[in-house]
């Protein structure tokens, strides 16, 4: 068996040089004033209503700023993309699309969604009236017909319910399809899974 005779061109060389400049103590500190620092304030702006906002204690603050990089992602994908419209839209529609459902979810109107659907819910003053066994004792006078108790408790199943699907499409964009649902490219893909939302 032949020994193989193995040659670096002037190109590697070249290229180790590089590789080799850029781990270097220097470079890194160039890096960071050059590219990182600037980055970083361009952050801070872009993300300083949220970031202000932001408290440890609830979890949609934590959308809040997800869907603030989603806003930031999916602009840049939509109006500095490269790559092919056939597939670039479907990532950026799906983006949209997430973006509203974290808008709702922030919001937590749900009541609201439902009583767009079902109709809305009586709204009455509150009333109380003294208690007959108690004195300095209060007790709530409910007012609502039959019908109208049956309507407030349609409502409220539907808006649990409606919280639900957005939660299951938040994540089922988030994931994106099964590998194996997507056997044309072209037209199976439908632009969802974070982990192909990148230029």
């Amino acid at each position: 068996m032949k020994a193989t005779r193995i040659k670096a061109k002037d190109t590697f060389l070249k290229s180790w040089k590089t590789v080799s400049i850029q781990r270097s103590r220097f470079y890194r500190i160039y890096n960071f004033f050059r590219r990182d620092l600037p980055r970083l304030f361009k952050n801070l702006w872009g993300f300083r209503k949220e970031m202000c906002g932001f408290s440890w204690w609830d979890f949609r603050y934590n959308l809040t700023i997800f869907r603030k990089s989603l806003e930031i992602t999916c602009e840049g994908i939509e109006t500095k993309g490269i790559e092919i419209d056939e597939s670039r839209i479907k990532k950026v529609n799906a983006m949209k699309e997430l973006i509203q459902i974290i808008k709702t979810i922030e919001s937590d109107n749900y009541i609201e969604l439902a009583e767009r659907e079902l109709g809305e819910i009586p709204h009455r003053p509150l009333e109380f009236k003294p208690c007959d066994d108690h004195h300095d004792c209060y007790e709530f006078v409910d007012n609502d017909t039959e019908e109208e108790k049956e309507h407030r408790r349609k409502v409220y199943i539907r808006s649990d319910e409606l919280e639900e699907e957005y939660w299951d499409r938040m994540v089922r964009i988030i994931r994106g399809q099964k590998r194996g649902d997507i056997k044309d490219f072209d037209t199976d893909y439908d632009g969802t899974g974070m982990r192909g939302w990148w230029d």
